[in-house]
């Protein structure tokens, strides 16, 4: 079974409603970070206002290292009551879709994530004379220059 096989049968499983919310929020690019380790994985999702939410998924893999969907636990820091919220759902198709794509999951975790968006918000002045910053103009915004980046690496991965 590949991962797009493996993310139609999750799309079964879960609520219609929130799938879409999930879906929308993927497209939205509130995946934050996101760390792979054997048999599931770590993110951090941008939730509606705010707010971030953790999401841990744990599940057993197959011969060929395949996540299987018995045995799936899914565990989000929000409030919602069913077991695969949009947070969850986002999180699962950002790990199938990179995978798919071959892109790595080592990508920066929360605390370095953090750190980096407080010292370009001390530091933009400086950084903007760096080079590839004057695309930001005069917003100086990190989610700006976030969305740019993700979108020119989304774009060179096809």
């Amino acid at each position: 079974m590949t991962k797009e096989e493996w993310l139609n049968e999750f799309f079964g499983i879960v609520d219609r409603n929130r799938l879409g919310r999930g879906k929308k929020m993927y497209r939205d690019q509130h995946l934050k970070s996101l760390k792979e380790h054997h048999g599931g994985f770590y993110a951090v999702v941008k939730g509606s206002r705010a707010k971030d939410y953790e999401v841990q998924a744990k599940f057993p893999v197959d011969g060929q290292g395949m996540p299987e969907l018995e045995g799936l636990t899914i565990e989000c820091t929000c409030k919602d009551w069913v077991e695969f919220c949009k947070h969850s759902i986002c999180a699962v198709i950002s790990y199938c879709e990179g995978e798919m794509a071959g892109t790595s999951k080592d990508l920066l975790d929360h605390e370095t994530v953090t750190a980096v968006e407080t010292l370009m918000n001390r530091n933009m002045d400086q950084l903007i004379d760096l080079g590839p910053l004057p695309i930001l103009g005069k917003e100086r915004s990190f989610d700006k220059m976030q969305y740019i980046v993700q979108k020119k690496l989304r774009e060179e991965i096809r």
